[in-house]
């Protein structure tokens, strides 16, 4: 049994295309901590909504994402965040290494 399943794009596609899967994976399990130099707030099992009006507090926010979100979730969290294309991608083909990647305002 494959513990990861990678997705390939077809030859030709640009890097940091997302394409939905096949069969919906069940939702995801969301962890959301705002923190600054004299607190932390912990959020269990948030939805996006809540992702978005909480990350509007100008606070500092560090998300966990317990499993795989679907296609329009991961999309609703790459423009909350905005997070970069890549790290989308990099999201949804979970089939690697754990790592770090910076990118302008963002690890």
């Amino acid at each position: 049994m494959a513990l990861f399943h990678k997705r390939y794009h077809p030859p030709g596609t640009p890097p940091g295309t997302l394409t939905p899967a096949a069969t919906p994976p069940p939702p995801p399990w969301m962890r959301l901590v705002l923190f600054d130099a004299g607190a932390a707030e912990v959020t269990e099992n948030v939805t996006l909504r809540q992702c978005r009006e909480l990350a509007a507090a100008g606070r500092t926010v560090w998300l966990h994402v317990q499993g795989h979100p679907d296609h329009q979730t991961l999309l609703g969290l790459g423009e909350t965040f905005e997070l970069h294309p890549l790290a989308l991608e990099d999201i949804q083909n979970s089939g690697q290494r754990p790592k770090i990647e910076p990118y302008e305002a963002q690890l």
